[in-house]
Order: structure tokens, then C-alpha cells, then sequence
């Protein structure tokens, strides 16, 4: 974040007002009892005292945690109101949490955040794409209705903490909103409908996409980031299709504990996180039950660190064949922030498990588009042998992309876009 040298506004505390002197007179003339009724003046001079006293706390706890410069950033975006929560989620993540956490501040701050009260329901401006057949030789109806044909979606739904304006500028201020941006997600997974649903970047979990997606039939298992994060990877399946068998977590920091040769250990520790879900189909086509894998991952984000992701790659594979063997259907998907030449795609497609990528053949599209970069981040990877492609979600077309603008927006939710494919189980 940029910083700024403005001076620290000076912030006056409203002095507490006396209660009217009452004379000896007037004493003797009126009841004991008598109530004096608050003034208009007494009222906004209180109500000043507590939000003076309440900045003044909050300034002190930031300004002690974490440094000058938040403060002044937080300064500068104006005490109180819309410029306190940001800066808190953005500096002082654990507080963050921690305050909407107390009995009744919850919904205060959600209150102070939410200036408008924007509909999702109106606002959003989705737009539709329409899943694709890969094989024009097979009909559609002879698979689409089948129980062993499995729609699935990956999506990093961008998480609320990482929603800074300094990032996202080019968003109006109630689209980068998690009240506009979750509800507009919820639109797209209902327009879909995919029967397994990858997530990544997820930080409102417990209070959000789990009691929203069991409305629509969905069961999830999530797992947060290590550390101080606030996010986290999620497996969604429709309950009436799927019976949850097995879960495994994987803790990339567990690299830096085992250390990679010519690795820095502190170069590991990134907190990032996996997912591996087996799943059981409750009754295929032919009447009998088969159990599958699917894996989900986030993998770091930053450029310079490809070796790093690499062995987040390299990590991931194992776990997952380790876990599943050769002998059951796998699907891995998420975000792996990596392009398709990179070294973590090569890790893909060579392994041992003989995955393949849903969009390969057909071009890798474009799956991330902000002001700071767009390409291909995001995959899902299927075990040839155990499945077969049959459709996949048509990319966004090039007139769109030109047309529309970086993401988020009000026909983007995140700066991600979903990718979905529909397989069959062999």
C-alpha cells in the first residue's frame, strides 16, 4: 500500500456536559424525584465523547501493532465509519475478526461498512456462458442424464479481506462489497448447478457459503489457511448425488519443516493449504456405487517464487496419489497461479497419475483479469484413465474481455472467473 506523509488528523475529544445546576428554589418548588430530559445538546455531546474515546482506542491498538504508517493511513481515510473497518481488515486482520466477533459489534460493524444497500438481485449483471460439448461424434442425451456424469466448477471467489481499494480502485465502491460480491457468486452456482464445487479464497465460510449452499443442497468440508490468514480452500457436493467417505488435509509449511534442498525453510512457509475429499456416487447407471477423489488447492501467489510453487505442485501429487492410488477416478482443481508453460503445469500433466486438464486442446483461457494482470491461473485436471471429458464451460469472449474491464466489476464478482467441466465416470 502506498504511504503518505499528510499529517495525523487531530482528532477532539467533546467534554462531558454538566447536568443544569438546579437552585435551592427550585429544588424546594419540585418533587425529589424530578427527572431533568436530556438536551439535543447533551446528546450529540455524549454521543461525540463515545466516538472520540472509541477512535482514540482503536488509533492506540493500531498504532502499537502495527506501526506509524497504518496509523497514518488510517488517518487520512478518515477516523471512524468506513475508514476504521477498512484499515482494520487490512492491517489488523486477527482484530478484525476478533471485534465482529463480540456480542452486538458484529452487526454494528457490519452496519458501518455497508453504506448502501445495493441488491445483488438487480445490480448483477451475470454473464451467462453455456457448457460445450468436446465431442461432437457423441450426442448429448446419451450422457448428460446419466448418474456417473459429474458437473463440476472451480472458483476463487476472491475473499473479502483482500478486497483493498488500493487494488481495486477501478471497482465501484458497493461491487467490491462482500454483501453485493457473495450474493452475485450465490447467482452464478444456481445458474450453473455444478454437482461439485471447488473454492478458494474462502473467508466467510461458517457465517456464508455454508449455510447458503445447504439451502441449495450442497455439503462442504472446508480447511483455512495456517497462520494469521483469514481464508481457505472448499469442497461442495450435492447430497442427493454424492456420500462424503474421506477427507485429507495438506499443510504446505509442512515443506519447510521437511526442507528442500536448495530452498530457503523460510521461503516454504507461505501458509498455503489442499483439500482431498473421496466421495462415493450413492448409485451410478449401471446400479452399482463407485468412490472417486477430488483435491483442491490455492498455491502461492507470487511470481518470483516458482520454485516454491513447484514443490507445492510436486507435494500435492503425492498426497493425492499416495492417497487414492492408480486405481480410482481423480479430479484435482483450483487455483495454482501458474501459466500453462510453467514448470507446475509440467508437474501436472507428466505425472504418474496421467492427469489432463480440462481446457487443454481446446486453449487454456483466460481465468484472472485485474489492472495488475490477466492470464490462465486456473485448472481442473482429471485422471484420463479413470474418466472421460464430455463438456466444458465456453470461455469469455475476447469482445468481452475488452469490453468490460478488469475484475471485479458488477458482471464479475471476482477477479477470477469459474472454470467448469463435465465428466464421465468410466
Amino acid at each position: 500500500m502506498k504511504r503518505t506523509n499528510k499529517s495525523l488528523s487531530q482528532h477532539n475529544i467533546a467534554s462531558s456536559i454538566s447536568s443544569p445546576v438546579v437552585t435551592a428554589s427550585a429544588s424546594r418548588s419540585s418533587p425529589s424525584n424530578t427527572k431533568h430530559k436530556p438536551t439535543f445538546r447533551q446528546i450529540i455531546g455524549s454521543i461525540n465523547h463515545i466516538h472520540s474515546t472509541c477512535c482514540i482506542i482503536i488509533s492506540i491498538i493500531i498504532l502499537m501493532s502495527f506501526g506509524a504508517s497504518a496509523y497514518v493511513h488510517m488517518s487520512s481515510g478518515a477516523i471512524g465509519g468506513y475508514g476504521v473497518s477498512h484499515y482494520i481488515r487490512e492491517f489488523a486482520p486477527p482484530l478484525w475478526v476478533a471485534t465482529k466477533k463480540i456480542p452486538g459489534i458484529g452487526r454494528v460493524v457490519d452496519r458501518i461498512t455497508d453504506l448502501s444497500s445495493h441488491d445483488a438481485e438487480k445490480e448483477f449483471q451475470m454473464v451467462k456462458r453455456s457448457l460445450v460439448s468436446v465431442d461432437s461424434t457423441v450426442e448429448g442425451a446419451e450422457w448428460k442424464n446419466k448418474q456417473n456424469t459429474i458437473t463440476m466448477m472451480t472458483y476463487n471467489v476472491l475473499a473479502e479481506c483482500y478486497t483493498v481499494v488500493t487494488r481495486y480502485s477501478h471497482c465501484p465502491e458497493f461491487a467490491r462489497r462482500w454483501s453485493f460480491r457473495g450474493n452475485a457468486i450465490l447467482m452464478e452456482i444456481a445458474h450453473y448447478q455444478p454437482d461439485i464445487l471447488y473454492l478458494q479464497e474462502v473467508d466467510h465460510y461458517n457465517d456464508f457459503f455454508e449455510p447458503k449452499l445447504a439451502i441449495m443442497g450442497y455439503k462442504g468440508v472446508y480447511i483455512k489457511r495456517t497462520g494469521m490468514r483469514l481464508d481457505g480452500c472448499a469442497i461442495f457436493f450435492k447430497t442427493n448425488k454424492f456420500d462424503l467417505t474421506q477427507t485429507k488435509n495438506i499443510e504446505f509449511n509442512d515443506l519447510a519443516r521437511e526442507g528442500v534442498n536448495g530452498i530457503e525453510k523460510s521461503h516454504l512457509h507461505k501458509d498455503n493449504v489442499g483439500l482431498i475429499v473421496r466421495l462415493k456416487l450413492k448409485t451410478d447407471s449401471q446400479g452399482t456405487s463407485r468412490e472417486f477423489y477430488v483435491a483442491t488447492t490455492h498455491f502461492y501467489w507470487d511470481p518470483k517464487f516458482a520454485h516454491v510453487k513447484a514443490e507445492q505442485a510436486k507435494m500435492l501429487l503425492r498426497s493425492v496419489h499416495s492417497t487414492a492410488g492408480h486405481d480410482a477416478p481423480v479430479f484435482i482443481a483450483g487455483d495454482f497461479n501458474s501459466v500453462p508453460n510453467s514448470e507446475v503445469y509440467q508437474h501436472f500433466h507428466n505425472h504418474t497419475l496421467n492427469l489432463q486438464s480440462a481446457y487443454e486442446g481446446h486453449g487454456e483461457p483466460q481465468t484472472h483479469f485485474t489492472p495488475h494482470y490477466y492470464g490462465c491461473l486456473d485448472y481442473i485436471w482429471h485422471s484420463k484413465k479413470h474418466s472421460t471429458l464430455r463438456a466444458i464451460l465456453e470461455p469469455i469472449a475476447s469482445e468481452i474481455w475488452e469490453s468490460k474491464g478488469e475484475f471485479p466489476s458488477i458482471r464479475f464478482p471476482s477477479d477470477h472467473l469459474p472454470l467448469m467441466a463435465t465428466y464421465e465416470l468410466h
